[in-house]
């Protein structure tokens, strides 16, 4: 009698044992699942909330990337009204001249003051610090820009690199291969050929023309107009502006021409402007190249010194067409 109640309670206490045993792993494993799923919630939240913060970021870039590039331009232009032993000067290589600014903030080792604390680099580091704030670290791998004319009125800069974006804890990282583009109007931009044709005696902005047409019947008053201002017009066979900005005077399909108003020349004090030559801006000041060209009636009796050539505008016209003087050629 006493064995068996001896063995009744080993049962139970081994049934117990066994049931606690059970409870305890169940208890583990319901535990263990619920920390996986709460890390990952954690994970997959943190991942989700880098996500909108890598589209704020882009968004960012573009932004800071259309500011520095507008400044590089601007700063290129600011290189050539500087003079350098006495003399102003063009720019070697558009392209390189505006990595090395936009990068470093200086050209041919010079820095330029319009593009002080805004270049790229210094923006990088601004978004990095706002990004620390948030436990996100951001990284920018081979980065690359480049410039080039799309149209006559605007050049275009291109970024290639590598965005990094890590969390600080490790708990996700992503990289990816990106390429943003911007683009930046030269309207209201000096024109370098002018001032390194007149010395620095005569500058130009860059502005379209804003007559519909140069002359109507014989009146030339929207053509004075035109050379009074020296506006632009598009022109194949005329250099871009980047070509302007290392004096470049070859055509290009972005190019633009204005027509050099030699009466504002001839007012400047020891500025002998050229006479009986073509005032189409492109062929005025490029030495090696004096086409025919004839005078125009009906301009002025005080324009002696306007005269235009017939090359072609690069497209189905040339300069008399263009200009709409076919009928007062002299």
């Amino acid at each position: 009698m006493v064995r068996l109640t001896k063995n009744k309670k080993a049962v139970f206490f081994t049934f117990t044992a066994i049931l606690m045993m059970s409870v305890f792993l169940l208890s583990f494993f319901v535990y263990n699942e619920y920390r996986m799923r709460n890390k990952a919630l954690v994970i997959e939240t943190r991942i989700s909330s880098m996500d909108d913060f890598i589209q704020d970021i882009k968004t960012d870039i573009e932004r800071g990337l259309y500011i520095s590039s507008f400044r590089s331009v601007l700063a290129m232009t600011e290189y050539i009204s500087i003079q350098h032993n006495n003399s102003y000067t063009y720019l070697n290589n558009t392209n390189a001249a505006f990595q090395e600014v936009f990068f470093n903030g200086t050209i041919n080792g010079q820095e330029m003051g319009l593009i002080k604390n805004n270049t790229f680099p210094i923006w990088e580091e601004r978004v990095k610090e706002q990004a620390t704030k948030t436990d996100i670290e951001i990284y920018f791998f081979k980065e690359t820009a480049s410039i080039d004319q799309t149209s006559p009125w605007k050049v275009r800069v291109t970024l290639t690199f590598t965005l990094g974006v890590g969390d600080i804890k490790s708990t996700s990282y992503w990289s990816k291969d990106m390429q943003i583009e911007t683009f930046v109007n030269i309207t209201n931009f000096e024109d370098p050929i002018y001032r390194i044709g007149t010395r620095g005696k005569v500058l130009n902005a860059i502005k379209p023309k804003t007559v519909p047409f140069f002359v109507i019947g014989n009146d030339t008053a929207n053509l004075k107009t035109h050379t009074e201002e020296s506006r632009y017009i598009p022109c194949a066979e005329a250099p871009s502006f980047l070509k302007r900005l290392q004096g470049n005077f070859s055509a290009d399909p972005q190019g633009i021409e204005s027509l050099v108003n030699v009466g504002k020349l001839k007012s400047q004090p020891g500025l002998n402007p050229i006479e009986n030559k073509t005032v189409v801006d492109y062929l005025y000041f490029d030495n090696s190249k004096n086409p025919t060209s004839w005078e125009i009636t009906n301009i002025s009796t005080t324009w002696t010194w306007f005269r235009l050539d017939n090359e072609s505008n690069g497209a189905s016209q040339r300069h008399h067409e263009v200009y709409n003087v076919t009928g007062l050629i002299s």
